[in-house]
């Protein structure tokens, strides 16, 4: 059952996520209905439906697929079916946000390998860029509306108006390769090394943690 739930779901997500507008909005009303009905009368619809007077058993009967009805329910298969539909939704959300992430930071993570490969800058320097600046800023409120708000009053059309050009010459200047360098990882182990200054994994994990703690809990009580 768990290794059915996992495709199903994937193969829901990936239209999801990658499909087209209207594959989308179908995507998104079986995803999000079950969460307005109950599982009792979710679990009466298949009994609806599978059972062997129900709607799937009587139309193949009547179009003579079957001479006699399919025992769908109150078995394995019905069990089957049930939970898998009732998991579905609560495994789209996290496969959604696994196929996201890449499309979201790889190309980030491009550009700024680019800028240490390039001697631009070093990795502390890239760490601590992103750490201040964009980082801190979206983990607040998100890109868009940070550049909503970088807008003034005119909002996204204010910005785009005034820093179009600009961030257009930004665009210019991204990292275009699509593997990446023989020296990737030797140059980033090298200014990593410099940048940890001899704190051990679990340090530096132990350090993660408080920080993204102690954002979640600032971010809470200014929402309150």
């Amino acid at each position: 059952m768990t290794v059915v739930t996992v495709c199903a779901s994937y193969m829901v997500t990936l239209l999801w996520v990658r499909g087209s507008r209207m594959q989308r909005f179908l995507i998104e009303l079986c995803i999000l209905i079950p969460f307005w009905i109950s599982v009792l009368t979710r679990a009466f619809g298949w009994l609806a439906l599978l059972s062997n007077k129900g709607i799937l058993n009587t139309w193949a009967q009547n179009l003579g697929f079957l001479t006699e009805p399919l025992t769908l329910v109150r078995n394995e298969f019905g069990v089957v079916v049930g939970m898998v539909h009732f998991l579905i939704p609560f495994a789209a959300f996290p496969l959604a946000y696994s196929i996201l992430m890449p499309a979201l930071y790889v190309p980030i993570i491009a550009m700024l390998v680019g800028l240490v490969l390039r001697g631009v800058a070093t990795v502390e320097d890239v760490d601590t860029a992103v750490r201040c600046g964009p980082g801190l800023r979206w983990a607040a409120m998100g890109p868009h509306l940070l550049y909503d708000l970088g807008g003034g009053e005119g909002g996204i059309r204010g910005h785009m108006e005034h820093l179009a050009a600009s961030k257009e010459g930004m665009l210019r200047d991204l990292a275009t390769w699509t593997m990446f360098p023989a020296e990737t990882a030797e140059t980033l182990d090298a200014g990593l090394a410099r940048e940890k200054a001899g704190r051990s994994h679990a340090e530096l994990a132990a350090e993660r943690d408080s920080l993204l703690v102690s954002f979640m809990r600032a971010r809470r009580s200014l929402r309150r």
